[in-house]
């Protein structure tokens, strides 16, 4: 849940897309490890950038933290540019290349 609400937060804030019907790539893998327990009605901050780009893909790095800042959650998410409409992986455009590029960049050649 957490990585869900800050990759929705990122891809409005830095791709400028807030509409569920404007998301054209789908979560094709996630990693995920707990370090300590989240208690309830803890607040956690998180933190996340893209910290890989491919061809077809691009890959996000989560912190989950407590409000001591002591990490609670890490994690990797890849997610594949992904058509609809023909029902299938995509290139990733060069123009989200660029604003992926631009805020949280450069990435090594794949």
């Amino acid at each position: 849940m957490y990585f869900e609400e800050a990759r929705w937060a990122y891809w409005g804030e830095v791709v400028g897309s807030k509409s569920l019907d404007k998301i054209d790539y789908v979560l094709a893998e996630a990693r995920v490890r707990w370090l300590k327990r989240v208690l309830w009605p803890q607040t956690v901050s998180v933190g996340v950038c893209v910290t890989r780009v491919g061809r077809k893909h691009f890959e996000m790095t989560y912190e989950v933290s407590g409000e001591a800042g002591d990490a609670l959650i890490t994690g990797v998410t890849t997610q594949v540019m992904y058509d609809y409409t023909l029902g299938a992986s995509v290139r990733l455009a060069e123009d989200l290349r660029a604003r992926l590029e631009e805020f949280d960049g450069p990435f090594a050649a794949e």
